[in-house]
């Protein structure tokens, strides 16, 4: 379990399309870590992370996405060899959804609304 000093250090990569999303995540996530990065699809997610892989601590990825969803993107990240937490960020909320997203290789798992201390407390566990 990470602690609010490894969460200071922190430099994640934010996934979602979607413009209010993002933002929300931005303005929460601006207060706790050290550095935010953006992509609003599945490819633009692994092209940063395989271009910055030593830059990002985490990855809040959003599951529905244009182009590329954020299975395909995770798969492909873990191809590559690269262990960065990933957490799954969804609207889809059932323990179905969690369970096939935990199996699917994401290290931890928020369903949308989201909550602020659940989130951190999410990013915390995942550390």
């Amino acid at each position: 379990m990470g602690t609010s000093e490894q969460l200071c250090r922190l430099k994640v990569l934010i996934v979602e399309d979607d413009f209010i999303n993002m933002e929300f995540l931005v303005e929460i996530l601006r207060l706790y870590v050290a550095e935010l990065f953006r992509a609003t699809n599945g490819q633009e997610a692994i092209d940063m992370t395989l271009n910055q892989s030593s830059s990002i601590d985490l990855i809040l990825m959003d599951i529905k996405m244009p182009f590329m969803d954020g299975f395909e993107a995770t798969n492909t990240i873990r191809q590559h060899g690269l262990n960065i937490p990933i957490i799954a960020q969804t609207a889809y909320a059932t323990e179905f959804d969690k369970k096939r997203i935990l199996q699917a290789g994401f290290d931890g798992y928020i369903s949308k609304p989201i909550d602020e201390k659940l989130l951190i407390q999410t990013i915390l566990n995942v550390l």
